[in-house]
């Protein structure tokens, strides 16, 4: 991770410190980088085979998806064929080759029954519509279905299998500053609460901790060492706070911001941002 962080400075670098980056963590991605695979994104286990090119039908082993979600972006994430790996509060979609079976939660939502169709005929399709599609609602009786997953008397309830949308709620906002000004590289917090941009300056690296995750805010005079402390110090502010490391973390450059940090600040824009002076 820390690697990467470095690398992500590389790259901005490169590029000319314009791209916005999105720290993107397996399981609860962004709904921008979902919004990137078409028709979803799969994250699978490894050594799976596409289609039967190299497969024979007959010898193709069962994997059990689980597509879970809100209407901002669903992620499709390879399981164990277990139904002891379900609740009732997803979909999930058995891919047995030939046969795929999409299983729907008594609680699922719309968008992810939307999507587990998506899934379910693009693997379709991908077979040249060999394999055949079921649906299952619940509990239904499917005797192939169960007779892969085990007993659905495992299946868990749709408590169990957590939130879909995983937003902390009544969270107050933060303001924190990583500079290297006094000699040494450190956080301070600057406000709390609500807070304008007036209290931004060109010459430091913030850290603003709003109700939808962390954005990192450089400014145009931060030296290299603050930019290449940026994430560093945003992974350690989530450790010092108890927050989940799967907390998003978006870092933004001065002048070219996005909505989401805009919203962050109450009172509007506020005043313009400290001129960088020399140090």
């Amino acid at each position: 991770m820390g690697v990467a962080a470095y690398k992500t400075v590389e790259l901005d670098d490169l590029l000319g410190s314009l791209p916005v980056q999105f720290r993107e963590v397996q399981g609860s991605e962004s709904e921008e980088f979902l919004k990137l695979f078409k028709p979803s994104i799969k994250i699978m286990s490894g050594g799976v085979a596409t289609g039967f090119n190299h497969v024979k039908p007959q010898e193709y082993q069962p994997r059990l998806m689980l597509v879970k979600g809100s209407k901002k972006g669903v992620r499709v994430s390879e399981i164990g064929n277990s139904a002891g790996n379900m609740n009732q509060g997803d979909v999930y979609i058995l891919d047995a080759g030939l046969e795929i079976y999409q299983w729907n939660g008594s609680e699922a939502s719309i968008a992810e029954k939307r999507k587990g169709n998506e899934v379910s005929n693009n693997l379709r399709e991908q077979r040249n519509g060999k394999p055949r599609v079921t649906i299952i609602d619940s509990l239904e009786d499917n005797p192939a279905f169960w007779g892969i997953v085990g007993d659905k008397t495992a299946v868990k309830s749709a408590a169990e299998g957590g939130d879909d949308a995983k937003a902390p709620a009544n969270k107050v906002k933060k303001l924190m500053k990583v500079s290297n000004a006094s000699g040494a590289m450190e956080m301070t917090e600057v406000a709390s609460g609500n807070f304008n941009k007036d209290l931004l300056d060109s010459n430091d690296v913030f850290i603003v901790d709003a109700e939808e995750g962390l954005y990192v805010w450089v400014g145009s005079g931060a030296d290299k060492a603050e930019r290449s402390e940026a994430f560093k110090y945003a992974n350690e502010y989530l450790a010092a706070n108890n927050l989940p490391l799967s907390t998003p973390v978006v870092r933004v450059i001065e002048g070219s911001t996005n909505e989401g940090f805009n919203s962050a600040f109450g009172g509007g824009g506020g005043k313009q941002p400290a001129k960088p002076k020399k140090r």
